[in-house]
């Protein structure tokens, strides 16, 4: 937060500008957001955010307000209002600093020792009379027994003789166990004490503060520490002005907590150094207030923004964070949707692209497409020939889904015992585990035929890259011809596997497992109508299954994911307008992106027409293709030839 001293406003002018500010910075932080953001929804009005941590199955975030506001969320994309901090401000909050009524500011987290440290500072606007203040609880969680926020007093303050400021605290933890306070704004710059670990407050009074960075402009600090070294984050620019606020997020490294941070050009922070990390893009504006959540494969960077679609309020974001080759961090800057081509993809090899499930690769930070690999191009092959004896086809996405470029095929390890000396590879159904490994169910043929009159199995394999597959385990589902596998976790964490059983009219069952391993029959789901690979998610708190029926894709909704509802329109029946859609859409894949919704599907573009059942290259060629889906009334929609605007977000944890 900044003081309006430091911009050199005094009198009657300064006054003016700090009560609009003031105002400016109340309304936003009782702004209502529902959904504003892509792929973050409820109350994301924030001011200030300090780091997330997590308590109880809970993220939590704490912001600028009065007793210092907190949201928490579930799953990093649902936030809701939690309880203020303080019901009332220590006594010492207001008898210390002049003017302060219990409006705190920026303040900042972390779990240490198992409790919980929330660093917070008091101060009023254009005053160096400021602190840092200490509360801590046990828990976060305000239905356990033990949440109870105790004030622990000051950790450090500034006066009107000093030459810093005492407000915007970041806590962090070193390589060996020491915790640091990084705090500072404007004037002398960002500063540096170190804490007890015992009491959380300052481990000596009369220790020198360390200079980190320094710009006449300068605020909110952020520690981070990333394999060996430490990252200094610094605000810019002037906040609190709504959309002509100037924030941006700067950058420095140090092998040493003490610093130089140097940025990446070798210039000291001290001295007016700072590598840009994050800026003013497209309605985001002023983006600070920066903080690192490590979250298994995925490492977030939130922080606040400046929404110009609502006239400047302060609003809650996170966006991906990843480490260059070089060691420095890279915000995934929130893109502008592309326009996805049509076709989508279309295989280099074979071109018979079908049957996709797209997967986010942690490991390469981009989306994967798997899908059946069918020998479209190979002439001569008579009957069915040309779909068996296929490989699963992988493509790659590096800008969040609108372009995809062949990457190979999976390397799946099955011995003959289960594949047969030619088996064939059908509809993958891939998805990553809690615990990072990757499970690939897989249809398979065990041989090339001309008919489709053989067995068929479902077998389970896994990976610790997405690329090769081995331990493969057959399933032991209802009959000897199931196929078109589909995995969801349930709420309690089991597993629940839908596929088609081809010995009872192609109809759909399902499969529930405690551990992906041992699996239950239980039977059929939905079969009110032949049908294929099924795809079933979930999305505003229904269940959706949407399912092949030949006539377009089939959807069906639950409550519980076990009784289902058929809508009455079926989704891709009537032939699009775009290349290679003008003919019904096949076998989906649904990727839920934040609030929004993407349905993938093939095509077998030449046989439409007086050409329709033709059996030549143009009818057996096929092409991948995608489009955005709408929730009407209680029915899924689509307008697939309306331009679909993609961008998939990596999965939160």
């Amino acid at each position: 937060m900044k003081t309006q001293q430091a911009y050199g406003l005094t009198g009657a002018g300064a006054s003016l500008r700090r009560s609009v500010s003031l105002l400016f910075v109340l309304w936003s932080l009782t702004f209502h957001a529902d959904a504003e953001g892509e792929h973050l929804r409820g109350e994301l009005a924030l001011h200030d955010p300090s780091t997330i941590v997590k308590c109880d199955g809970n993220y939590w975030v704490f912001a600028t307000g009065r007793g210092i506001v907190s949201r928490y969320s579930p799953d990093l994309v649902e936030w809701r209002t939690g309880p203020p901090v303080f019901n009332q401000p220590p006594a010492w909050t207001t008898n210390s600093v002049a003017g302060h009524r219990g409006r705190f500011w920026a303040p900042d987290v972390i779990h240490d020792n198992g409790r919980y440290l929330l660093y917070y500072s008091v101060s009023t606007w254009g005053s160096r009379n400021s602190a840092i203040g200490l509360a801590t609880n046990p828990t976060l969680n305000p239905s356990s027994p033990g949440y109870q926020w105790q004030d622990r007093g000051v950790v450090i303050r500034s006066s009107e003789s000093d030459d810093f400021n005492a407000t915007d605290p970041s806590v962090m933890q070193d390589a060996g166990g020491r915790l640091w306070l990084a705090f500072g704004s404007f004037w002398s710059g960002i500063k540096l004490v170190e804490l007890d670990p015992k009491t959380g407050l300052r481990l000596s009074t009369n220790a020198p503060l360390q200079t980190l960075a320094w710009k006449d402009a300068i605020e909110a600090p952020c520690l981070h520490r990333h394999g060996d070294s430490y990252y200094l984050f610094v605000n810019w620019g002037l906040c609190c002005h709504g959309t002509n606020s100037t924030y941006n997020i700067r950058v420095g490294r140090s092998a040493n907590v003490l610093g130089p941070y140097l940025d990446q050009d070798g210039v000291d922070l001290a001295r007016g150094g700072g590598t840009l990390v994050l800026q003013t893009h497209g309605y985001r504006v002023g983006p600070g207030h920066a903080g690192i959540l490590d979250q298994g494969p995925t490492t977030w960077f939130s922080y606040h923004f400046y929404d110009a679609r609502s006239h400047g309020t302060a609003m809650l974001d996170l966006q991906p964070l990843r480490w260059n080759s070089n060691g420095w961090p890279e915000v995934v800057a929130p893109a502008a949707d592309s326009i996805a081509p049509k076709p989508l993809y279309r295989d280099p090899v074979y071109d018979g692209a079908a049957d996709p499930v797209v997967v986010w690769n942690p490991h390469l930070k981009r989306w994967w497409m798997f899908y059946t690999n069918r020998r479209a191009n190979l002439l001569g092959l008579s009957g069915v020939t040309w779909v068996h004896g296929t490989r699963i086809g992988i493509a790659e996405s590096a800008d969040d889904g609108a372009t995809w470029k062949y990457t190979g095929t999976a390397d799946i390890e099955l011995p003959v015992e289960i594949g047969g000396t030619e088996p064939t590879h059908w509809a993958p159904e891939v998805f990553t585990g809690p615990d990072g490994t990757h499970h690939m169910f897989l249809s398979l043929v065990p041989g090339v035929f001309e008919d489709w009159n053989h067995p068929r199995t479902i077998v389970h394999l896994t990976s610790v890259d997405l690329r090769k597959w081995s331990r493969p385990q057959p399933l032991k589902l209802a009959s000897d011809r199931v196929i078109d596998a589909c995995v969801l976790r349930l709420p309690n964490g089991t597993w629940r596997l839908w596929y088609n059983n081809e010995r009872d009219r192609k109809s759909i069952y399902y499969a529930d497992s405690p551990d992906l391993v041992t699996w239950q029959d239980r039977g059929k789901a939905v079969g009110d109508q032949a049908g294929e690979g099924p795809k079933v998610f979930r999305w505003r708190n229904l269940y959706w299954m949407v399912t092949d029926v030949w006539r377009g894709l089939a959807v069906y909704r639950s409550d519980d994911a076990v009784k289902w509802t058929r809508q009455p329109a079926n989704l891709v029946e009537k032939p699009g307008h775009g290349t290679d859609d003008e003919v019904k859409g096949g076998h989906p894949d649904v990727v839920v992106s934040g609030n929004r919704v993407f349905l993938f599907y093939f095509t077998h573009p030449g046989r439409r027409g007086a050409d329709e059942r033709k059996d030549g290259y143009e009818q057996r060629r096929s092409s991948i293709q995608v489009v955005e889906l709408e929730l009407n009334g209680q029915s899924l929609t689509c307008d697939r030839d309306r331009p679909t605007r993609i961008q998939l977000l990596p999965p939160f944890p």
